[in-house]
């Protein structure tokens, strides 16, 4: 329509006209973009929308197991009259099967319970949260009830994990204790905690090996007689059907022998009578760490936090790490991050492996598409323009930036890049058959504009159900998608004609008539040949000897080739020249002669005579 032409006359005439503003217009726009990255929180993966949550209850190490599940038996009374639970199941001394493939694996321990509530709606898992919140408050001191949301993506601990290395084990219990009271200090994190543990009262055996040695008792003697006097000692098992039953020998009072008692347990002596314990060793009370963590043969600490309702990582973090720098660390002390801070580095930095390979094969095919350098840096030069919208679609959509995200914005590079391409292609088309820079980027934006918006707007509506789904999963990738596309898609309507218009002039070079492509083509199989030849082996040359008729029909088949590239040259240069003289002024003059036979002259037929039009 016309008035549709007019909107195409306009979009032309303000690249051509003023290529440089535009250009500066966009990567301003880029720049408030990216200022806008603060406002767009980092979550590499988020939360499933299950209505399940898994609920941790541990108790300081060394609890007997039967305390262990009076607390889970208090729990599930608290949570049972609730209206929002619909089932609890209770582990007790282990976790739950790993029934989902993010489940963090627990070991078998007396003193851990879990458990796994079922919640009639998604949006009851957070009601429920807060009810668990409220009972680990009425618990006794040193049990922790922490309720975690089933997440996607790798497993993790919790989101928020400080590890803390180091020899001493007073250096670490000092610095837990400092990131432990900064991480409950921060907006953010909740159900913080650490993973030192309150410690356990011991006995001490200290064996006299002079008094041992007459009576003719070992260490390893008195070592067994009280393990068969408190947990037992395995005897063997027992078949009842297909369940076998072990077999435990041990003292009347088992685990709850008293101190004094210890001391009359009588030790084995071979070929002799017992002897008591209390005659060859002493009992001395202690306080010792329960456990003794280590990873990679380090002993470690951790602190660690859940995120509160809507809070994103990145924003905990970016409060949280300046309070942790400002902790003194004594020395041979050291910390690292770990929990989705590491989760999402590890997934980033094998996705990334695999980004130069992708890079260097579309500069390859580019190349071979154009055969020209500032073809490339066109296409190239117009990626950077996704960001425009994909900041602010997240920042206002309130959706956080993380690995869905992160697959929108390749694919998003993808159409950008195509877009681009589709116009240059029209604009060397044009100027291949000896169009001007101007009238080249008109025809581009005349043929290519519509089909661009097109495949935009469709492209825009498939993604809306996705954007505003129910979901935790597709919106993320959606609203990049969306707000990316849009935006993209017009500055690359404005950018790339602009840059086309400086970056080419008037006269015609081989890039603009696509003469190179088969040159483009053979740059691209030497590139992959010389990145072959590393690996493959290198074959045998075979000498080949021609015959004089044969080097004849070559060099014939060389010339036609050269003759027909000639042609087509003068054919271009006229075509050119043809073009040219239609767009410079002219002056024609004309006049009439008079041929005298007579006296053999040739005379001006009028001196003054006008000249023709």
């Amino acid at each position: 329509s016309s008035r549709g032409q007019r909107a195409l006359n306009a979009l032309s005439g303000v690249s051509l006209r003023w290529p440089v503003a535009v250009l500066v217009v966009a990567l301003l726009l880029v720049g408030a973009s990216l200022s806008l990255v603060p406002m767009v929180g980092l979550q590499f993966f988020p939360a499933s929308d299950r209505n399940q949550l898994v609920v941790d209850i541990e108790l300081p190490e060394g609890t007997h197991v039967d305390a262990t599940d009076a607390v889970a038996r208090q729990v599930e009374a608290a949570l049972f009259p609730r209206p929002e639970v619909r089932s609890v199941a209770t582990f007790v001394g282990r976790g739950v099967p790993h029934f989902y493939y993010n489940i963090v694996r627990k070991p078998q321990r007396p003193h851990f319970a879990q458990m796994l509530v079922t919640t009639r709606d998604a949006v009851d898992v957070s009601v429920v949260m807060q009810v668990l919140r409220e009972v680990a408050t009425t618990l006794p001191p040193g049990v922790e009830v922490i309720g975690q949301r089933i997440e996607q993506g790798p497993p993790v601990t919790a989101p928020i994990e400080l590890r803390i290395y180091g020899d001493r084990l007073d250096a670490l219990q000092q610095v837990a204790d400092s990131f432990l009271a900064e991480t409950r200090a921060t907006a953010g994190a909740i159900d913080a905690r650490h993973t030192l543990g309150l410690g356990a009262p011991s006995l001490e055996v200290v064996v006299d090996d002079a008094s041992a040695m007459r009576f003719g008792v070992a260490r390893n003697d008195v070592a067994v007689a009280l393990l068969g006097a408190t947990r037992g000692i395995d005897a063997g098992e027992f078949r009842a059907g297909d369940d076998p039953i072990p077999i435990v020998v041990r003292g009347p009072y088992g685990e709850q022998t008293s101190v004094e008692r210890l001391t009359d347990v009588d030790v084995s002596v071979a070929g002799g009578s017992p002897v008591p314990v209390g005659q060859v060793a002493q009992f001395e009370p202690d306080w010792r760490p329960a456990s003794i963590q280590r990873r990679n043969g380090q002993r470690t600490v951790s602190v660690l936090a859940q995120l509160d309702e809507g809070a994103a990582f990145s924003t905990v973090m970016r409060e949280l790490g300046p309070r942790l720098d400002r902790v003194a660390l004594p020395a041979g002390v050291r910390w690292e991050v770990g929990g989705e801070a590491e989760g999402s580095g590890d997934a980033n930095a094998a996705l990334l492996q695999t980004l130069p390979i992708g890079l260097l094969m579309l500069l390859l095919f580019l190349m071979g598409e154009f055969n020209s350098f500032r073809g490339v840096a066109i296409v190239m030069a117009a990626v950077p323009l996704a960001a425009v919208g994909v900041v602010p679609g997240l920042a206002f959509s309130g959706q956080p930036f993380g690995f869905m995200s992160m697959l929108g914005v390749f694919a998003l590079i993808g159409i950008v890049v195509n877009n681009a391409i589709v116009l240059l292609d029209v604009m060397g088309r044009e100027r291949a058959s000896g169009a001007l820079v101007a009238d080249a980027i008109t025809a581009a934006l005349a043929q290519r504009t519509r089909p661009i918006l097109l495949t935009t707007a469709t492209t825009v509506l498939g993604l809306l159900p996705l954007a505003f789904s129910a979901s935790t999963f597709w919106p993320p990738l959606a609203f990049s998608m969306i707000s990316g596309l849009t935006a993209s898609t017009l500055l690359t309507l404005f950018a790339v004609p602009s840059l086309y218009r400086l970056l080419h002039r008037d006269r015609l070079d081989a890039a603009d008539l696509g003469t190179g492509k088969q040159g483009g083509r053979a740059v691209i199989v030497a590139l992959l040949l010389v990145a072959g030849g590393t690996a493959l082996p290198t074959p045998a040359i075979a000498e080949e000897v021609l015959t004089l008729d044969e080097v004849r029909a070559i060099a014939r088949g060389d010339a036609l080739a050269v003759e027909i590239a000639e042609r087509r040259h003068v054919q271009v240069d006229s075509a050119a020249a043809q073009a040219r003289a239609l767009r410079m002024p002219s002056l024609v003059a004309s006049g009439a002669y008079v041929f005298d036979s007579e006296r053999q002259e040739v005379s001006p037929a009028s001196l003054y005579e006008p000249l023709a039009p």
